[in-house]
């Protein structure tokens, strides 16, 4: 089983693969409709969907002001490998 690695133990060779995983996919084109900048916003967009949000005022915009984290994610991120 996979399991997480915390960055800053990783080997200079593990770094270098992570970096360039990363970068891999701030260039891969996105797949969501309406598009996002490209595949690494898809997943950050995918993760904050994850995340429980309690909405402050129902009858303004949903924005950074008007909304706050309840709590956690609703499931784990191994469960979405």
């Amino acid at each position: 089983m996979a399991t997480g690695k915390n960055v800053a133990t990783l080997s200079p060779a593990e770094r270098a693969a992570y970096a360039g995983a990363v970068r891999a996919l701030k260039a891969a084109p996105s797949r969501f409709t309406p598009r996002t900048a490209g595949r690494y916003d898809d997943y950050v967009i995918q993760m904050q969907a994850m995340l429980v949000l309690r909405i402050n005022d129902a009858t303004r915009r949903v924005v950074n002001g008007n909304r706050s984290i309840e709590s956690d994610m609703r499931m784990r991120m191994w469960a979405h490998r």
